[in-house]
């Protein structure tokens, strides 16, 4: 699944959630794509990744709507609390107001709270871009109020016969076979698979589906759920089965 396309549509289509939760293990291509990301937010032409030309993008990254935090040093309570006084003043030149929070995993949870009251009740022009090499390090309320996308990883099992079967009028003849897994992280594997399946259908038909995008949110809490040696195929039939029935109409 190209992470990126996807960030692209979100552009294209205006349809930037509120707080958008990047993970990877590879800080460069983090740091790249969220200051990309955040370029083409604060684009005054709506141009995906910026269009270079307008006022906005050549005075970025030193941008007065654009805030960044975490970067040199993790991000501490008073960095967080800066954000807002930074939030709720208007934009100067751009349609949104973007704060990035880079290292996110190593927010204390006092920080994190703090965070979490302006994901409550944010002004509408405002966008968080939290940057993070572990999902599991962010408190649960800051994760449900997020769009969280992971950047590929080396590994890839996109064509893996079992998660095309998955993701086709197939599923409920399929889906007991995921329990002849035995490996957690090949589990976890299949689970990444139809997480970029479901979002590769939105790209696709260049849509945002608020239904498939609360779908990949429970296949994530399911992946996490492992470790509790949880019978995988019941999970998946709960997960996934209603919105496997909208997309090949059964």
């Amino acid at each position: 699944m190209n992470t990126k396309k996807f960030l692209e549509v979100l552009q294209q289509n205006q349809k930037i959630p509120t707080s958008t939760i990047i993970s990877s293990f590879d800080k460069k291509a983090l740091e790249d794509i969220s200051i990309s990301y955040a370029k083409g937010i604060l684009c005054q032409n709506k141009v995906p990744w910026g269009c270079g030309e307008c006022y906005s993008c050549k005075i970025f990254p030193n941008h007065p709507d654009f805030m960044h935090i975490g970067l040199t040093q993790n991000p501490k309570i008073d960095d967080i609390r800066e954000i807002f006084n930074f939030a709720y003043a208007k934009p100067n030149y751009s349609h949104h107001k973007v704060c990035l929070i880079s290292n996110a995993q190593n927010m204390l949870r006092e920080a994190s709270n703090a965070l979490l009251k302006v994901l409550e009740e944010p002004p509408l022009y405002f966008k968080f871009i939290i940057n993070t090499d572990s999902i599991k390090s962010l408190i649960p309320t800051i994760l449900s109020r997020s769009y969280v996308v992971e950047l590929p990883t080396t590994q890839n099992i996109e064509e893996s016969n079992l998660c095309n079967k998955l993701f086709s009028k197939g599923f409920y003849e399929s889906v007991l076979e995921v329990d002849n897994i035995k490996d957690v992280e090949q589990k976890k594997e299949l689970i990444d698979c139809l997480i970029s399946k479901f979002e590769a259908f939105m790209i696709k038909n260049n849509t945002f589906d608020e239904e498939i995008d609360n779908l990949i949110k429970k296949l994530r809490f399911t992946k996490n759920a492992l470790h509790r040696g949880i019978r995988l195929s019941l999970w998946l039939i709960d997960d996934m089965s209603k919105v496997i029935d909208k997309i090949f109409v059964l």
